[in-house]
């Protein structure tokens, strides 16, 4: 396969929090773009299979995505807030074993001798 260049123009403010987000996953650019690239042809693409378009309508209610995607840049600014570190705790887990887990991010966020993860709260936050 050949690698092809790409290059475009965004917002300041999406760039700088791009760079945040790529520091707390430590991954490249290149990896992050192309990861960015990929799910954006799997949304584009359920809009020709009309049993994905079903499922889509039944989940416009519960549309996580939207509101994480609009408060995870905000959080990445606050290293000292829980929501950072759950996130980051996603992350190490999901670069440790391919998936997030509830049981593996509870047991990263409840180590006090780790205090990048630490949160106190992370089993009351989870169980409720």
């Amino acid at each position: 396969m050949i690698d092809k260049s790409v290059t475009f123009t965004i917002d300041a403010d999406i760039y700088e929090k791009f760079c945040i987000a790529l520091n707390l996953t430590n991954e490249t650019k290149d990896v992050a773009v192309e990861k960015c690239m990929r799910w954006y042809i799997a949304k584009a693409s359920q809009i020709y299979n009309p049993k994905l378009l079903v499922r889509e309508n039944e989940d416009a209610n519960s549309d996580f995505y939207g509101k994480a995607i609009q408060r995870i840049p905000v959080w990445a600014l606050k290293s000292n807030q829980y929501n950072n570190k759950i996130i980051r705790a996603y992350f190490k887990t999901v670069v440790a074993t391919g998936r997030a887990t509830i049981d593996i991010m509870e047991r990263l966020c409840s180590d006090e001798n780790n205090p990048e993860l630490y949160v106190p709260t992370f089993k009351k936050i989870t169980h409720r």
